[in-house]
């Protein structure tokens, strides 16, 4: 697996400092107030969302914020809608909290809005910042539509920003949670693809009304997450040493992209189409003229 030197030495540090002063007692189940603060101050910089830290419940990444949501906000055969194509862990998640899971098409401007099902949803999840795995960059237009359709049907958005870190050239959109003002958006970030899986930490911000419900959410599936993780992460953020790796992380990437692209146009032939939104961490290729059935 890849390794990054700079970051195991700086989070070994963080961890050995945290380790060190942490009080050994159950951790705030909403999670540390530093963390909380320190994600908040990042949101504002790098996608645009204001937050106060009582909005923010530190969860175990994208997977666990998904699964407290259904938990607080699905019964038994309420409807929620995916993006088509989708992750299908999402899907596993909410079929797991009982869910009636519709996938909807995405199209060049994201989620396609006239093919939601006739009755309003409970709940929508999307992924606009880069739609997994399309790649699709939910266009300004589409997003507003979509607020006010929440807003008008008494529907909830699920956004999950997995990759929102990462860009190539331009300007971002904003996210959807910081367009909301009515309240409707659930907004999920994650460190998982920023510094690495193994953390499982994430964050979820609340609206209001359903802060209370997802924190005791929380509290009945974990208590919390670890205190110590919490701390040197808290920390890692707090001295600028995440802003240091996230601008490593996006030269690196920059770097291998252009390679993979060159690469893929000097060898294609002619034969592939890239679809290429200048941003996250993975690309979309398409093989011209092939039916799906020959893509293996």
């Amino acid at each position: 697996p890849y390794t990054n030197p700079a970051l195991t030495t700086a989070w070994t540090r963080e961890l050995g400092r945290a380790a060190a002063y942490t009080p050994p007692n159950y951790p705030m189940t909403q999670g540390l107030p530093a963390l909380r603060e320190a994600v908040c101050d990042y949101l504002a910089r790098r996608r645009g969302v204001r937050a106060a830290p009582a909005d923010v419940l530190i969860v175990a990444g994208t997977q666990q914020a998904m699964a407290l949501t259904a938990r607080v906000l699905l019964d038994v055969g309420e409807s929620a809608v995916l993006e088509e194509p989708h992750y299908t862990a999402m899907r596993e998640v909410l079929q797991i909290h009982g869910a009636q899971v519709e996938a909807v098409e995405v199209d060049a401007h994201g989620l396609r809005l006239d093919r939601l099902p006739a009755a309003p949803p409970k709940l929508v999840c999307v992924t606009p910042s880069h739609q997994f795995p399309s790649g699709v960059v939910m266009s300004l237009s589409r997003r507003m539509e979509l607020l006010d359709y929440a807003a008008r049907h008494g529907s909830w958005i699920f956004e999950d920003d997995y990759d929102g870190e990462f860009r190539y050239g331009g300007k971002p959109l904003a996210a959807l949670r910081s367009l909301d003002r009515h309240g409707r958006v659930i907004y999920s970030g994650t460190f998982s693809k920023a510094i690495f899986p193994a953390l499982r930490m994430g964050y979820l911000l609340a609206p209001p009304s359903l802060r209370r419900d997802l924190v005791a959410a929380k509290w009945a599936e974990d208590f919390g997450s670890p205190a110590v993780e919490q701390a040197a992460l808290a920390n890692f953020m707090r001295n600028g040493g995440f802003e240091r790796h996230l601008r490593r992380t996006a030269k690196t990437l920059a770097e291998r992209r252009s390679a993979l692209i060159g690469g893929l146009r000097a060898h294609g032939r002619g034969r592939l189409d890239i679809a290429d939104s200048r941003a996250g961490m993975h690309l979309v290729v398409w093989l011209r003229n092939r039916p799906r059935r020959d893509a293996d």
